[in-house]
């Protein structure tokens, strides 16, 4: 019986990291999309973008993706 318990635990702590791996790489996905890239392009988004505090963070250095500086 107790082989059996620790039979299904380690399954589980196995599936948990794939499942935590996977969701790790979506939002790494998530977070390389250019979101706000043709901001500029666009008169009344560029004000509103120049306007906005969050626009101005994501908008520094030349940034246009939500994922974090390397």
């Amino acid at each position: 019986m107790r082989d059996h318990a620790d039979g299904a635990q380690r399954e589980l702590q196995r599936n948990g990291e794939d499942a935590v791996g996977t969701v790790r790489e979506t939002l790494d996905r998530i977070g390389g999309l250019d979101l706000v890239g043709g901001l500029d392009d666009v008169p009344a988004l560029r004000q509103a973008g120049a306007q906005s505090d969050t626009c101005v963070q994501l908008t520094s250095d030349g940034r246009t993706s939500i994922a974090p500086n390397p």
